[in-house]
């Protein structure tokens, strides 16, 4: 079994641009809707796991805490008092730049660093596997560093957005060199690629790196087709994306793409975990 698990997939993106290798036997959205956010590293340990897995890697202290620093600052210095115009609070501004800035250190390492083990996951399942980057199991958290870096970088100086290409670029094909060449070698094989949702969170309404991105990801299930045609594969999205002027947002929904007729109407990301092991059993009888 083959896994290409491509982040920020987009159903209407994949049909705009005929990318028929991504259109499989079946295909269609995901509905991730139970996440109270579509965030990455939660929605992918989700996955793997079979279960909601936000309380356990992001706890709700966490998901309001944009929230929670305003209103602490209020409490502060409340803004009825006569101190408030000479305080720095005053300004939602500020503090949501002070959030940004110090949510690194905060929450965004243990976030970005959190791991589940073989055994909480579907791999268990299967006598050999290799996952490569998948975010809450093998994550290259120093190659993505970088990446995030200058996508922060970008919104103070626009000049920093070729830099970060090339290097989301680069880390794609680091990726997919090691993806192509373990075909054929695991019982299980995951090959994760953030292209789409790398790219699309700045150029999502700049159609011709769009195309670009969608045509590589094609590119790739079609080479997976033609080396592995007897394997199942599956091709999952954690969620889709939808365009803000020429930047990029998350959506509550996904996209998935099998070359088996499962009959799925809108499965939960959760739903896979079993759905991958039913397959697997038949595939081994």
């Amino acid at each position: 079994m083959i896994i290409l698990a491509l982040d920020a997939l987009d159903k209407r993106m994949v049909e705009k641009f005929n990318c028929t290798n991504l259109m499989q036997e079946e295909f269609g959205e995901t509905d991730i809707s139970q996440f109270t956010l579509e965030k990455t590293v939660i929605i992918w340990a989700s996955f793997l796991a079979g279960k909601n897995m936000e309380k356990k890697i992001e706890p709700p202290v966490y998901l309001n805490f944009e929230k929670n620093l305003l209103k602490l600052a209020n409490k502060i210095i409340p803004s009825n008092s006569k101190f408030h115009s000479l305080s720095p609070f005053r300004h939602e501004n500020f503090l949501i730049k002070l959030y940004r800035k110090f949510r690194w250190y905060l929450i965004g390492s243990r976030v970005w660093n959190f791991r589940l083990s073989a055994r909480q996951t579907f791999l268990k399942f299967f006598n050999s596997f290799k996952v490569i980057d998948l975010p809450a199991f093998s994550f290259k958290e120093k190659n993505h560093r970088l990446e995030r870096i200058l996508l922060a970088r970008f919104f103070e100086n626009e000049s920093f957005l070729n830099r970060y290409e090339e290097i989301v670029w680069k880390n794609h094909e680091e990726n997919k060199k090691d993806f192509l060449n373990s075909i054929g070698k695991y019982d299980l094989l995951i090959g994760y690629f953030n292209l789409a949702d790398a790219i699309g969170h700045l150029s999502f309404g700049i159609e011709y790196k769009m195309r670009k991105v969608y045509y590589e990801l094609n590119d790739i299930a079609k080479r997976v087709q033609k080396e592995a045609k007897d394997d199942v594969l599956l091709i999952v999205s954690d969620h889709g994306m939808k365009a803000v002027g020429r930047f990029g947002d998350h959506t509550k929904h996904g996209f998935y793409s099998i070359n088996r007729k499962l009959n799925l109407k809108t499965p939960k990301i959760t739903d896979f975990y079993e759905i991958i092991r039913n397959l697997h059993k038949m595939s081994s009888s």
